[in-house]
């Protein structure tokens, strides 16, 4: 187990390095100080007329023009905003992230081949137009916009970044799922260890959300995140008595943790779900039950916490520093 602690050392030492932005990435450019007003581009995009607005491109429609918030949040799903109408900042928003909002793709790239430096411009809040449209799972959106180098895991003001703002979605769909799988595909493999990105196959478990969890480990990202309260992965999985999900980390490498989560540890949780008779709880717990006996042979008596293990509190607490550091 000693190796395997020593690791997570290793991977915590690279977060401040690996949790930085891309190297080399192109500065975001504002928009015009004007709002855009009675606009005839932002009046055809309102209205979702997407032949309009390529028919105004073409003519030479101003590409840095604000739009507000409230035109922005009228195109928007209500349950997929990344801000509400509320407060300030009123205006702003620049043309690019109306148009990914309104999903049209074919404005995005007439825009970003008219006006590239445009493509970058940022939201008052710090959001870029991948953010926005990986919100609401544009997926052919966010394609176009990974193409013209927007980074994955841009944070904004709150630190979200347009990978998290997915994850953070109840939803479970195709188009979530291929948006997760077009965002895990352009961020670095040297990254994927960074807070932002490691946690998220968590916090993908912890929503239940398996097929999101499948694309995640599969491109490569760690499977044995521990959360700072104490779940994981795992965790969630045999909660939900999910007997593909912890097949399917436990094959991928995940670790099993000593730590308890809530005063239970994973096995305990697995045999209360085998004595509660729920669906494939005897083998979610045979398999279980198999990883404490790896950790016995080599030493250990679960639900021990010693230093040695690979999620000791020392290196649970430094994980929980990283995560709080203001960057």
């Amino acid at each position: 187990m000693k190796p395997i602690h020593s690791r997570w050392f290793v991977l915590a030492a690279i977060f401040l390095w690996a949790a930085g932005p891309a190297a080399g990435a192109p500065q975001p450019v504002p928009c015009s100080a004007s709002v855009a007003g009675d606009s005839p581009l932002v009046r055809a995009t309102l209205d979702r007329d997407e032949a309009s607005v390529l028919r105004l491109i073409e003519k030479g429609a101003d590409m840095a023009q604000c739009v507000t918030e409230r035109e922005v949040m009228q195109l928007a799903e209500p349950n997929k905003r990344i801000q509400y109408v509320g407060g300030p900042p009123e205006s702003g928003y620049p043309l690019i992230v109306l148009l990914a909002v309104a999903n049209m793709p074919k404005a995005v790239a007439a825009l970003a081949e008219r006006a590239p430096a445009q493509v970058h411009a940022l939201d008052p809040h710090g959001n870029s137009a991948l953010a926005w449209a990986s919100r609401l799972f544009h997926t052919e959106v966010v394609d176009l916009l990974l193409g013209k180098g927007l980074d994955p895991l841009q944070a904004n003001e709150k630190k979200e970044t347009p990978l998290s703002l997915v994850m953070m979605s109840r939803e479970k769909s195709a188009a979530k799922t291929e948006t997760v799988r077009a965002l895990i595909g352009k961020v670095p493999r040297d990254r994927f260890f960074a807070i932002g990105v490691v946690d998220q196959v968590w916090t993908a478990a912890y929503m239940g959300d398996f097929d999101t969890l499948k694309v995640l480990v599969e491109a490569g990202v760690p499977p044995h995140y521990v959360a700072p309260q104490g779940r994981t992965a795992l965790y969630s999985a045999v909660e939900a008595s999910n007997l593909d999900a912890v097949r399917f980390l436990l094959d991928h490498g995940a670790l099993v943790s000593t730590y308890p989560y809530r005063g239970q540890t994973i096995f305990q949780l697995a045999e209360d779900n085998f004595y509660r008779d729920m669906p494939d709880a005897q083998e979610i717990n045979r398999l279980i039950q198999l990883e404490r006996e790896k950790l016995v042979k080599l030493g250990h008596n679960p639900p021990g916490t010693s230093p040695q293990d690979w999620n000791s509190r020392s290196v649970m607490d430094y994980m929980q520093f990283m995560k709080d550091f203001k960057w």
